[in-house]
Protein backbone atom coordinates (compact mmCIF):
# COMPACT_ATOMS: atom_id res chain seq x y z
CA UNK A 1 0.00 0.00 0.00
CA UNK A 2 1.10 3.43 -0.95
CA UNK A 3 -0.15 6.87 -0.04
CA UNK A 4 0.22 9.30 -3.07
CA UNK A 5 -0.72 12.67 -4.48
CA UNK A 6 -0.23 14.29 -7.42
CA UNK A 7 -0.77 13.43 -11.23
CA UNK A 8 -0.64 10.59 -13.01
CA UNK A 9 2.98 10.13 -13.96
CA UNK A 10 4.13 12.95 -11.27
CA UNK A 11 3.01 11.02 -8.74
CA UNK A 12 4.71 11.66 -5.32
CA UNK A 13 5.26 8.74 -2.67
CA UNK A 14 4.20 9.65 0.94
CA UNK A 15 4.70 6.15 2.58
CA UNK A 16 4.71 2.85 1.48
CA UNK A 17 3.24 0.48 3.65
CA UNK A 18 4.88 -2.74 4.86
CA UNK A 19 4.52 -5.39 2.19
CA UNK A 20 1.30 -8.36 1.72
CA UNK A 21 3.72 -10.92 3.20
CA UNK A 22 4.48 -8.97 6.39
CA UNK A 23 1.16 -7.90 7.24
CA UNK A 24 -0.32 -10.48 9.61
CA UNK A 25 2.83 -10.51 11.50
CA UNK A 26 3.05 -6.60 11.72
CA UNK A 27 -0.34 -6.63 13.09
CA UNK A 28 0.35 -9.34 15.44
CA UNK A 29 3.19 -7.43 17.27
CA UNK A 30 1.00 -4.37 17.37
CA UNK A 31 -1.93 -6.20 18.72
CA UNK A 32 0.48 -7.55 21.38
CA UNK A 33 1.69 -4.82 22.45
CA UNK A 34 -1.09 -2.66 22.72
CA UNK A 35 -3.06 -5.65 24.72
CA UNK A 36 -0.13 -6.07 27.00
CA UNK A 37 3.00 -4.49 26.80
CA UNK A 38 2.02 -1.26 26.28
CA UNK A 39 -0.13 -1.29 29.62
CA UNK A 40 3.09 0.44 31.59
CA UNK A 41 3.34 3.26 29.63
CA UNK A 42 2.03 6.62 30.55
CA UNK A 43 -1.60 6.56 28.60
CA UNK A 44 -1.30 9.95 26.46
CA UNK A 45 2.01 8.49 25.15
CA UNK A 46 0.26 4.82 24.43
CA UNK A 47 -2.38 6.35 22.43
CA UNK A 48 0.25 8.94 20.70
CA UNK A 49 2.12 5.64 19.66
CA UNK A 50 -0.80 3.01 19.29
CA UNK A 51 -2.20 5.68 16.49
CA UNK A 52 1.02 5.87 14.94
CA UNK A 53 1.86 2.47 14.42
CA UNK A 54 -1.24 1.49 13.12
CA UNK A 55 -0.84 4.52 10.53
CA UNK A 56 2.22 3.12 9.89
CA UNK A 57 1.03 -0.83 9.00
CA UNK A 58 -1.44 0.91 6.90
CA UNK A 59 -3.33 -2.53 6.77
CA UNK A 60 -6.39 -1.96 4.46
CA UNK A 61 -7.00 -0.42 1.06
CA UNK A 62 -8.85 2.35 2.85
CA UNK A 63 -10.41 3.26 6.10
CA UNK A 64 -6.88 3.04 7.98
CA UNK A 65 -7.58 6.78 9.14
CA UNK A 66 -10.89 5.78 11.00
CA UNK A 67 -9.57 2.82 12.17
CA UNK A 68 -6.69 4.20 13.61
CA UNK A 69 -8.89 7.28 14.72
CA UNK A 70 -11.16 4.48 16.72
CA UNK A 71 -7.93 2.91 18.17
CA UNK A 72 -6.61 5.95 19.34
CA UNK A 73 -9.94 7.16 20.89
CA UNK A 74 -9.83 3.40 22.92
CA UNK A 75 -6.73 4.56 24.16
CA UNK A 76 -7.63 7.78 25.64
CA UNK A 77 -10.72 6.10 26.92
CA UNK A 78 -8.90 3.03 28.65
CA UNK A 79 -6.58 5.91 30.02
CA UNK A 80 -9.17 8.24 31.29
CA UNK A 81 -11.41 5.07 32.46
CA UNK A 82 -14.40 6.64 30.88
CA UNK A 83 -16.66 5.26 27.74
CA UNK A 84 -16.60 9.28 26.52
CA UNK A 85 -14.59 12.48 26.40
CA UNK A 86 -15.36 16.41 25.86
CA UNK A 87 -12.50 16.60 23.45
CA UNK A 88 -12.21 15.20 19.74
CA UNK A 89 -8.80 14.23 18.50
CA UNK A 90 -10.58 13.37 14.96
CA UNK A 91 -11.74 17.46 15.08
CA UNK A 92 -8.39 18.15 16.01
CA UNK A 93 -6.34 16.09 13.54
CA UNK A 94 -9.50 17.67 10.69
CA UNK A 95 -8.59 21.21 11.71
CA UNK A 96 -4.92 20.47 11.08
CA UNK A 97 -4.96 18.22 8.20
CA UNK A 98 -1.48 19.77 6.35
CA UNK A 99 0.20 19.17 9.58
CA UNK A 100 -1.17 16.30 10.87
CA UNK A 101 -0.11 14.61 7.44
CA UNK A 102 3.12 15.70 7.43
CA UNK A 103 3.85 14.89 11.27
CA UNK A 104 2.77 11.27 10.52
CA UNK A 105 4.90 10.99 7.17
CA UNK A 106 8.14 12.11 9.33
CA UNK A 107 7.47 9.74 11.61
CA UNK A 108 7.43 7.04 9.09
CA UNK A 109 10.13 7.90 7.21
CA UNK A 110 14.27 7.91 8.09
CA UNK A 111 15.00 6.06 11.36
CA UNK A 112 11.29 6.10 12.09
CA UNK A 113 12.34 7.75 16.02
CA UNK A 114 9.21 8.71 17.32
CA UNK A 115 10.25 11.60 19.47
CA UNK A 116 9.24 14.21 17.37
CA UNK A 117 5.37 12.54 16.47
CA UNK A 118 5.00 12.21 20.38
CA UNK A 119 5.77 15.76 20.94
CA UNK A 120 3.23 17.29 18.26
CA UNK A 121 0.60 15.10 19.89
CA UNK A 122 0.83 16.24 22.81
CA UNK A 123 0.37 19.64 21.78
CA UNK A 124 -2.30 18.83 20.03
CA UNK A 125 -4.23 16.94 22.67
CA UNK A 126 -3.70 20.23 24.65
CA UNK A 127 -5.15 22.37 22.19
CA UNK A 128 -8.20 20.46 21.71
CA UNK A 129 -8.57 20.13 25.48
CA UNK A 130 -8.82 23.76 25.86
CA UNK A 131 -10.72 24.12 22.81
CA UNK A 132 -13.82 21.43 24.21
CA UNK A 133 -13.30 23.86 27.36
CA UNK A 134 -13.94 27.11 25.50
CA UNK A 135 -17.23 25.07 24.14
CA UNK A 136 -18.34 23.99 27.27
CA UNK A 137 -17.89 26.96 28.94
CA UNK A 138 -20.10 29.09 26.03
CA UNK A 139 -23.23 26.56 26.14
CA UNK A 140 -22.71 27.37 30.06
CA UNK A 141 -22.80 30.80 29.53
CA UNK A 142 -25.67 30.42 27.30
CA UNK A 143 -27.73 28.49 29.57
CA UNK A 144 -26.69 30.93 32.79
CA UNK A 145 -28.34 33.74 30.57
CA UNK A 146 -31.48 31.91 29.85
CA UNK A 147 -32.20 30.74 33.35
CA UNK A 148 -31.56 34.65 34.38
CA UNK A 149 -34.30 36.07 31.68
CA UNK A 150 -36.84 32.92 31.95
CA UNK A 151 -39.60 34.92 33.26
CA UNK A 152 -38.89 37.89 30.37
CA UNK A 153 -41.53 37.67 27.53
CA UNK A 154 -39.61 37.59 24.33
CA UNK A 155 -41.19 37.54 21.18
CA UNK A 156 -39.97 35.36 18.16
CA UNK A 157 -37.36 37.91 16.97
CA UNK A 158 -35.91 38.89 20.19
CA UNK A 159 -34.99 35.46 20.77
CA UNK A 160 -33.27 34.91 17.55
CA UNK A 161 -31.37 37.65 17.59
CA UNK A 162 -30.08 36.81 21.19
CA UNK A 163 -29.32 33.57 20.58
CA UNK A 164 -27.05 34.60 17.54
CA UNK A 165 -25.59 37.03 19.63
CA UNK A 166 -24.65 34.15 22.34
CA UNK A 167 -23.77 31.62 20.15
CA UNK A 168 -20.67 34.39 18.87
CA UNK A 169 -19.71 34.25 22.39
CA UNK A 170 -17.19 34.69 23.92
CA UNK A 171 -15.59 36.67 20.85
CA UNK A 172 -18.33 38.89 20.93
CA UNK A 173 -20.84 39.51 17.90
CA UNK A 174 -18.90 41.39 15.54
CA UNK A 175 -19.63 45.00 16.23
CA UNK A 176 -22.54 44.69 18.59
CA UNK A 177 -25.49 43.96 17.49
CA UNK A 178 -27.85 47.18 15.50
CA UNK A 179 -30.79 47.88 14.36
CA UNK A 180 -29.75 47.90 10.82
CA UNK A 181 -28.60 44.07 11.76
CA UNK A 182 -31.14 43.81 13.57
CA UNK A 183 -33.50 44.18 11.02
CA UNK A 184 -31.50 42.33 8.52
CA UNK A 185 -31.46 39.02 10.59
CA UNK A 186 -35.15 39.10 11.68
CA UNK A 187 -36.45 40.53 8.61
CA UNK A 188 -38.65 43.45 10.88
CA UNK A 189 -38.84 47.06 9.77
CA UNK A 190 -36.71 49.62 11.00
CA UNK A 191 -39.04 50.84 13.56
CA UNK A 192 -39.80 47.13 15.08
CA UNK A 193 -36.22 47.11 15.58
CA UNK A 194 -35.26 50.06 17.43
CA UNK A 195 -38.70 48.70 19.51
CA UNK A 196 -37.40 45.28 19.92
CA UNK A 197 -33.75 46.24 21.09
CA UNK A 198 -35.07 49.16 23.21
CA UNK A 199 -37.45 46.46 25.41
CA UNK A 200 -34.28 44.21 25.41
CA UNK A 201 -32.67 46.83 27.24
CA UNK A 202 -35.60 47.72 29.42
CA UNK A 203 -35.57 43.89 30.09
CA UNK A 204 -31.91 43.84 31.15
CA UNK A 205 -31.22 41.50 28.21
CA UNK A 206 -28.58 43.87 26.49
CA UNK A 207 -26.95 46.95 27.27
CA UNK A 208 -26.46 50.26 24.68
CA UNK A 209 -23.05 51.24 24.27
CA UNK A 210 -21.94 54.31 22.20
CA UNK A 211 -24.27 56.93 20.85
CA UNK A 212 -25.24 58.51 16.68
CA UNK A 213 -24.09 56.31 14.59
CA UNK A 214 -21.71 54.28 16.76
CA UNK A 215 -24.26 53.31 18.85
CA UNK A 216 -24.37 49.51 19.17
CA UNK A 217 -26.17 46.93 21.93
CA UNK A 218 -24.05 44.22 23.65
CA UNK A 219 -24.92 41.19 25.95
CA UNK A 220 -26.15 42.35 29.62
CA UNK A 221 -23.07 40.24 31.41
CA UNK A 222 -24.39 37.30 33.29
CA UNK A 223 -23.40 37.12 37.05
CA UNK A 224 -21.16 33.19 36.77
Amino acid sequence: MRIVSGPIGGERVHYEAPPHDRLEREMQMFLKWFNNASQSLDGLLRAGLAHLWFEIIHPYEDGNGRVGRAILDMALAQDENRATRLYSMSERFMNVRDDYYGALEQASSGSLDVSEWLAWFLVQVEKAARTSGSVVESVLRKARFWMRHASSQLNARQTKALNRMLDSEPRGFEGGMTNKKYSSLTKASAATAQRDLADLVGKGCLVLVGSGRGARYELASTPT
